[in-house]
């Protein structure tokens, strides 16, 4: 049988540690609570009308592995339960048997359209035994609360920790619970499979008027994009085979209900709920709608007999030996608490007299009840409560369970204003949805029964291997390890970009005014800085990829929290791979030599930027978003990568388009998810901290045709209390050993020149006049952003070319080396002679030849799209003829996979009327000082290759 225990000792010790200085840190841990606990207010997350939800200086410090079996044990729960509530519905008589407190329900159940399962979101609740053995104590299928609140929880207890200056590593990744946008995304994808037509989602209350998280839901389907109808489900009406709340067609409904039996002094539909419910009701018998959570979850999978059905004959000889021995194990002995002889551990015993007779033994629960109501827990009540809770009562069935001795953990709360250390006690909510296991709901309480609306608290749960403890001072430091979890999410979620185009497309024959206006708006930036960068430039001056080459189009790449913790993984895995391989041929001379002997001239001026970690201080990794949302990196710059400014005034202007269409209105409320001017000077000034330079004035290095990006950080940097100097490479000079641009003395240059010169073929030449700056920042005179080699080596896509070869071999750790495989599009220099490809050796021109479907061409240091020949776009005499023109010429040219981009219509402007046209998805991917900093996105126009700069947005949180 699989091994389903936990390691709790770091859980364990980290609370002892917190505790033990209690004493001596009780004014940092109030000031730390007090922090912590503002933020929930501030968010307004409330668990009741009168109950803020707060939290406690504690979490839940999992190893990987450890919530790889928690993971594990929840979804094996889940198929258990699936085979049992199969086993009910097709044993003739058993469900009148077990469940006949719901038989006036029994003619309502149905299956969720879209949803293979009969339960579709459940919180499994679990006791950890000291031990770590996970035993299984209630489902919760109905409307299982901490879905939408467990994430805050654990970023705002982070953040409280974190003012305690305990040395805390651990981070916002770091972070195992449940998160909102994968509980929407797991709920639209039920809503996607029904193959429904789109509607608002319904939010729906009942007669109980539950109202915990339901505003935060709402708030997060709305950042889905979706219209959200937030009310009560006695009055939506049904016409016509569609679902309506408030005039609005409802595709999809979540229901906050409670279903208790008829009498229950509880939650409960009262006689009568056939009439109030009636449209829900019958469009949910229709299948007219997509109805989470239906009623096998809210009524059969949420009593708490379903537990005592495992004892049952017909379901045991229904389930196999393994789901046998996994019940047995994990699941307290339990049964429905009625009057007469049961089966305990193969004793027959008259069940309520010997129940109450053994009160320290067994636990007293109401079985259709929710939020801990009439739990009693044998030892931690009287005599008299005891006695109470074992008198039979029709009107309010129970079920009875033998007591489990749960992790007890002294937790630091606050308790009417004293900063106190309590014993409280540990329950995991296993969180799932359709099956898939979706992180943990932990609480603690001082109470038996955890409950958050009683005295419980919600607890933040880490996740990271190696938390460990050293003791610096007063208090222990709990670490994370600093090494970056695998890629778990290997694709970009692309339905809210295609959602919001098909719309905004969808919009264009009857709102073609508007558009146009929200276009014209969106383009006034690059416009303003493409004329001025089209003034400046000098005639015959080569066009480069950047500012005045694009506009905007009325588009934006929607992208949730996980997708950027994807991007943000992926590129500062490819960064780290980068750098290692720019260490490898930098200290191999004959290695450098063979692969980069053009830029030999350039060698004696390579070295790492003074104050920084990296030879890249600055890089945009350029990909191929692929139908499926995957990354194919195409592309490094890292010299002077252009754009990198403009993104978000992009999407600032996007945005303001955005608010004068109301079906596109939620986008105001969206974080921009591309970096800013003062993300790089934050980032260069950082850079020059470390270096130790005394500040001076910051020169702010140029070519004409990037003037508007260069004025863009030049008066960023003025508005951090910087002197910015605009100037040409040839402008800085030596004067009285001192570095200076048009005379002010330098102590940083952000570097945006041209500094070679490539008009010599494959050989590369300094620009004249450069001299003087390169030789400073060699000798760490000046803290020059981006250096040379990362202008020259670390922007040639022969270095992608590198990855592939056999000179790199075991020079990546294998995780890198995996990404790569994975991530990386396969490129090669075109030469004469053997190449490799996936284990496969082959020579390598006549392989081109013959592949011209799926390769490109392209110039090795050159960025510009024209100068691309896309194999799938020629036909084969064309191929060849591109071919030969590229073995002749002087400059060296990579072949490189093809990689199909993500296609989705876009709105651009065309001799200007705002038109619909399909177009390709690609992003770039910032990285400032080792550190992803956001994404720049831009579509290419299918039918001519048009250039356009897309807006990226985040969902998740407001800006």
């Amino acid at each position: 049988m699989n091994d389903y225990t936990i390691d709790l000792e770091a859980t364990r010790e980290f609370h002892r540690e917190l505790a033990e200085a209690l004493p001596a840190q009780r004014r940092l841990y109030r000031a730390s609570l007090e922090a912590a606990n503002n933020a929930m207010r501030e968010q307004r997350i409330v668990v009741t009308k009168n109950k803020q939800v707060e939290v406690a200086l504690s979490a839940v410090l999992l190893s990987e592995e450890s919530n790889r079996r928690v993971g594990a044990f929840t979804e094996r729960l889940h198929g258990v339960v699936e085979q049992v509530l199969d086993t009910v519905v097709e044993t003739p008589g058993l469900m009148a048997e077990v469940f006949t407190d719901h038989a006036r329900l029994f003619s309502l159940l149905a299956g969720t359209r879209g949803c293979a399962t009969r339960q579709v979101v459940s919180r499994y609740d679990l006791a950890l035994e000291p031990a770590g053995r996970l035993r299984v104590m209630e489902l919760n299928t109905s409307c299982p609360g901490g879905y939408m609140v467990a994430e805050a929880v654990s970023i705002v207890t982070l953040r409280g920790l974190e003012r305690l200056g305990a040395g805390l590593q651990i981070e916002e990744r770091h972070i195992g619970c449940v998160l909102q946008e994968d509980v929407v995304d797991a709920i639209l994808a039920v809503e996607d499979a029904a193959g429904i037509e789109e509607g608002a989602i319904g939010v729906l209350t009942d007669e109980n008027e539950l109202t915990f998280e339901l505003d935060l839901l709402a708030a997060a389907f709305r950042r889905r994009l979706r219209d959200v109808y937030l009310g009560d489900a006695r009055k939506l009406e049904y016409r016509d085979g569609r679902l309506y709340g408030d005039g609005r067609y409802l595709s999809a409904v979540y229901n906050k209900f409670r279903i208790s039996t008829p009498h229950s002094q509880n939650h409960c539909w009262r006689e009568g709920f056939e009439h109030r419910y009636d449209a829900l009701l019958q469009a949910q018998r229709d299948q007219n709608v997509v109805f989470i959570n239906n009623l096998y979850g809210m009524a059969i999978a949420e009593d708490k007999s379903l537990l005592a059905l495992f004892h049952h004959p017909a379901i045991r000889a229904a389930l196999s030996e393994d789901d046998l021995a996994f019940v047995d194990e994990h699941t307290p002995w339990t049964a429905r608490f009625v009057p007469g002889l049961a089966d305990y551990r193969g004793e027959q015993i008259d069940l309520i007299e010997y129940v109450r007779q053994r009160r320290e033994q067994f636990v007293v629960k109401p079985a259709n009840e929710g939020r801990g109501f009439g739990v009693v827990v044998g030892r931690f009540a009287t005599e008299q409560q005891w006695a109470e809770a074992c008198q039979f009562d029709p009107a309010c069935p129970c079920i009875v369970q033998e007591f489990v001795h749960t992790q007890e953990l002294p937790v630091i709360c606050q308790r009417e204003g004293r900063v106190t250390a309590e014993s409280m006690f540990l329950t995991l909510g296993a969180a799932v949805v359709r099956g898939r296991f979706q992180g943990i709901i932990s609480r603690i309480s001082a109470n038996p029964v955890t409950n958050v609306a009683r005295e419980g608290f919600l607890q933040a749960v880490f996740v990271g291997d190696e938390l460990r403890s050293e003791k610096p001072g007063p208090m222990r430091r709990t670490r994370v390890a600093p090494t970056r979890p695998s890629l778990s999410r290997q694709a970009i979620r692309l339905d809210n970009t295609l959602r919001l185009q098909k719309r905004l497309a969808a919009m264009l024959p009857s709102h073609s005014g508007m558009l146009q206006v929200a276009l014209t708006r969106a383009n006034q930036f690059l416009a303003r800085a493409a004329r001025r960068a089209q003034e400046e430039t000098s005639p015959g001056e080569p066009p480069e990829q950047g500012i005045s080459a694009q506009s905007a189009a009325l588009s934006a790449l929607v992208l949730s929290r996980g997708d950027v913790r994807y991007l943000k993984r992926s590129a500062e895995t490819l960064h780290e791979s980068v750098e290692r391989l720019l260490d490898h041929v930098l200290a191999d001379t004959q290695l450098r030599d063979r692969w980069f002997s053009s830029y030999a001239e350039l060698f004696p001026y390579f070295a790492k930027t003074r104050g920084g970690n990296h030879w890249q201080s600055i890089s945009r990794y350029d990909a191929v978003v692929t139908a499926a949302g995957g990354l194919r990196f195409i592309d490094l710059n890292a010299g002077a990568p252009a754009a990198l400014l403009i993104g978000e005034a992009i999407a600032q202007e996007t945005r303001r388009g955005f608010q004068q269409l109301s079906r596109a209105g939620g986008l105001q409320a969206l974080n921009i998810g591309s970096s800013g001017p003062f993300d790089l000077v934050d980032a260069l000034l950082a850079i020059e901290a470390r270096s130790g330079l005394p500040p001076q004035g910051v020169a702010v290095v140029h070519h004409a045709g990037l003037a508007p990006e260069a004025e863009i950080l030049a008066t960023a940097l003025e508005a951090r209390g910087r002197n910015a100097v605009l100037c040409g490479a040839g402008d800085l000079v030596q004067e009285n050993g001192q570095l200076t641009a048009l005379g002010q003395p330098v102590s940083l240059a952000y570097s945006h020149s041209r500094m070679i010169d490539a008009a010599h073929g494959d050989t590369v030449r300094l620009v004249a006049g450069c001299r003087p700056f390169l030789e400073a920042q060699r000798t760490g005179q000046v803290v020059a952003v981006n250096n040379l080699a990362a202008h020259t080596l670390a922007s040639d896509k022969s270095l992608l070319a590198m990855f592939f070869a056999p000179e790199s071999v075991g020079y990546l750790a294998p995780a890198e080396a995996a990404f790569v495989a994975e991530h990386v599009a396969w490129t090669a220099i075109l030469a004469e002679g053997p190449a490799q490809r996936q284990g496969e050796r082959f020579d390598l021109l006549p392989y081109v030849r013959a592949r011209r479907g799926e390769l490109v061409l392209k110039p090795a240091r050159a960025h510009s799209p024209s100068s691309v020949i896309v194999g799938p776009r020629c036909d084969q005499a064309g191929w060849e003829e591109a071919i030969e023109r590229v073995l002749r010429s002087p400059v060296r040219h990579v072949v490189q996979e093809y990689a199909t981009p993500f296609s989705l219509p876009i709105i651009c402007e065309r001799d200007n009327d705002a038109v619909s046209e399909e177009g390709r998805l690609t992003l770039g991917l910032t990285v400032l000082d080792g550190r992803y900093n956001g994404v720049i996105s831009n579509v290419y126009a299918a039918r001519d290759g048009g250039l356009f700069g897309q807006a990226v947005f985040v969902v998740g949180q407001a800006n």
